[in-house]
Formats: structure tokens, sequence, C-alpha cells
């Protein structure tokens, strides 16, 4: 094979014999590429070397059907509504949104592929608190309404609720538990790192041939520190506890390009996005049934070595006094991010969980366990209160923090 990367593979196997052997390096890459000889990138992206357990990415013809799909979502602030509601039905109780300023300069090598330097920049992270389970990993990847349109006891779309995201991004990444997952619609960042352009992504177990990882650990580099997330490679038992997106901004070249959308984002359009979130944001938590919290932050330039993200605004969701004004009685199961929250906390949640109750009593009635007419029936007011600290008022530019209690039965 011939080497595409600065740092080589570890090619002893294992008697100490070598597993793989490198063309003489007076022989140009072009030429090993003509003459069909495998790259550093091809033997470590190889399921049988990186153990990458399938090909990930969404398998429908992507960015004509994106750039149509997108129609739907293209308000901006769906991007943020989308992702609030993909973690509730994920379980989660918290969200949180980063505007990262960085530019990561320092990482721009070690990378899957040439391209992905274009996706190092300036990003929008989303954090929750809850891991994807597997039949998420598959809801997300779909165009259609995937499975989850066949239960009423999630809110939204999965496939198409996060197909949003392609607003501001044309690369989507995340990780959950111990997979990271990259998609590449346009197949122009991750190159020939891509074996079907049919299926223009890959998920990676970070915890299988770590060694090999490493040689693209600047690719996961922008993730350490981030919301407790640290993906240095440097043990094979990691696992993220929860789920955390970076979504790369589209640059004003990749706009240029992109077959998806034409529009890049830079710190003006972010700050106009989450404004709009701003403005919506004591009615953003009144469906959802897990999730309570919702935050945003900001991790400028400065504070490149520092990853503390800077809290800017917060809105929360709890129970009012005597908020119960009828109680859903029908039993609900909570989800295992539930345990560490308080009574009264799971107390909210249970009465916010009528689609569960909604989707069981339907589920119950075809096989007549239950009458058809008899609906759960469930009424609560909650408090939502909306706190600006100093540094969203510098960042929105805001004459004075907010406070602003909301009641809503």
């Amino acid at each position: 094979m011939y080497s595409d990367q600065k740092e080589g593979l570890h090619s002893e196997g294992e008697n100490g014999e070598p597993k793989y052997y490198y063309v003489h390096s007076n022989v140009p890459n072009d030429t090993a590429v003509r003459l069909g000889v495998p790259s550093l990138t091809h033997r470590l992206l190889d399921p049988d070397e990186l153990s990458i357990e399938e090909e990930f990415g969404q398998e429908e013809k992507l960015t004509t059907r994106l750039n149509r799909l997108l129609e739907d979502y293209n308000d901006g602030l769906s991007v943020l509504t989308e992702l609030v509601k993909i973690a509730d039905a994920a379980g989660a109780t918290e969200v949180k949104f980063l505007y990262d300023e960085r530019t990561n300069k320092d990482a721009m090598t070690c990378l899957i592929d040439e391209g992905m330097k274009k996706c190092q920049g300036p990003a929008l992270w989303v954090y929750s608190d809850a891991t994807f389970k597997d039949e998420d990993f598959v809801n997300i990847t779909k165009l259609n309404e995937a499975t989850k349109v066949h239960y009423t006891e999630k809110i939204g779309r999965f496939g198409l609720g996060f197909n949003a995201v392609y607003n501001i991004t044309d690369v989507p990444m995340f990780v959950s538990k111990n997979y990271f997952f990259i998609l590449d619609p346009n197949t122009s960042h991750l190159g020939t790192a891509i074996k079907d352009t049919r299926k223009p992504g890959m998920k990676i177990n970070l915890n299988k041939n770590v060694r090999n990882l490493q040689t693209f650990k600047n690719q996961f580099k922008p993730f350490n520190g981030v919301f407790g997330c640290d993906l240095s490679l440097d043990r094979e038992d990691y696992s993220y506890d929860g789920t955390l997106f970076r979504f790369p901004l589209r640059t004003r070249e990749q706009a240029a390009v992109s077959e998806i959308r034409k529009k890049f984002y830079d710190e003006h359009e972010i700050r106009k996005l989450f404004e709009m979130f701003l403005e919506k944001a004591n009615t953003v938590l009144l469906f959802t049934q897990n999730v309570f919290r919702v935050g945003m932050y900001f991790l400028p330039k400065s504070l490149e070595q520092n990853i503390q993200p800077l809290p800017m605004f917060q809105v929360n969701k709890s129970l009012a006094q005597g908020g119960i004004l009828r109680e859903l009685s029908f039993p609900i199961a909570l989800a295992d991010t539930s345990n560490k929250l308080s009574a009264e906390q799971k107390k909210l949640l249970v009465q916010s969980n009528f689609f569960q109750a909604s989707s069981k009593v339907k589920i119950l009635s075809k096989s007549k366990r239950v009458k058809p007419t008899e609906f759960p029936e469930s009424s609560i007011v909650v408090d939502v209160e909306c706190v600006l600290t100093q540094c969203g008022v510098s960042f929105f530019k805001k004459r004075s923090p907010l406070e602003e209690n909301v009641k809503a039965g």
C-alpha cells in the first residue's frame, strides 16, 4: 500500500511479522493509484481493519432530495426545535446548544481525508443527556418518516427532522456511546474514504483497533473537552454518556459548490438563529415529554485551549404549585435519564408523557383490552422560566439580562 497520511500504520501482526507492506518512497502516489495499490486510509477504514461495522449514511440519493426537503425546514428555527424533538424522542431531559468559534488550526493534519480540513472550523454543537438506541441510529439516516412514525408516543419525525441540520452544515457528525458517525451527502469531504457513494458516511467503533484510529487523531480532537467528551483515543473501553452532535458551519467556499444548500453560516447567521429560538423559548418545551431544560452556550476563539463553554441562556420547565389539575392515571415508563432526577421532576415527566399513554391505549384497543373510547385524560399547569446571563446580554447585544416566567396549562 502507499501512505497518504503523515503518520504511518502500526503494521506488525500478532507474531511481530509485517502485516502490511508499503511501496517504495520513490514511487509517486499517483503511480500507486494507477497500479491499483490501496492507500493507508483505505486499509485503516476497511471494515476488517478499523472494525467499522457498516458504511453509515443516508441510503437514498441525497443532495437533490435534501435540497427539496429543506423547503419545509428553511426558517432556521427548525434546526434547533427539531433537534430538541429528536432529543426528547431519545429520552433526554436536557439539551445544550453551543456556538463554537474555534478554528482548530492545530488540528489540520491526521484527518480521515484532506477534504475534512474544511470541517474543522467554527461549529454548532448540540448535546443531550440520552444515549442513542440501535433504532435511533437507524432512524436518523432515514429521509422518510422512519420507524418512529408508527408510534404516537413520539413528537416530531426522527429522520425528516434531522435533515433540518443541512440548513447550516454539509457534514454532520456525532458521537453516542462508543460510536462516532460522519455523514457526507456531497461525497466531497470524506473523499476516497467513502466506499459506496449511495451510503456517504461512516460509523466507527471507538473501542476497536484504537491504535489505528490514532492515525486520524485530529479528526476527533475538536470533541475533546466539549460537554464532558474525551476522544483522545487512549483507552479501549470508552463510552460517551449522552449524544453530542457537531455541525461544522457551511463556509462561503463550501456553499458555492454544495448541492444541498447555497447558504453559508457565520457568526451573524448563528446569532440570528439563536435569537429566533429566544423569541420562541417560552413555548418550545410545552409539549416535550422528557426534555425540561435547554441551554445556550458560547465558546469564543480566545478559549481555544481552555475549553469552558460560557452559559448565555437557559429555559426551564417545572410543575407549577398545585399544577396537576387532572392526573394522568395511565402507567408511564420513564427513560433511564430520569434516574438522576428529583421526585418532583419525575412527577412532571410522568404527567407530560400524554403521547406515550395515548399510544399504549391505541395498541391495547386493537387487542380489545381497553375500549377505544377510553382515552387517557390529563391537565397540568407548568412554569416556564427563561434566563439570559450577562454573557448572553453581550452576545445578543441586549440591554439587560432576561428573566421571564410563563405559566402554561
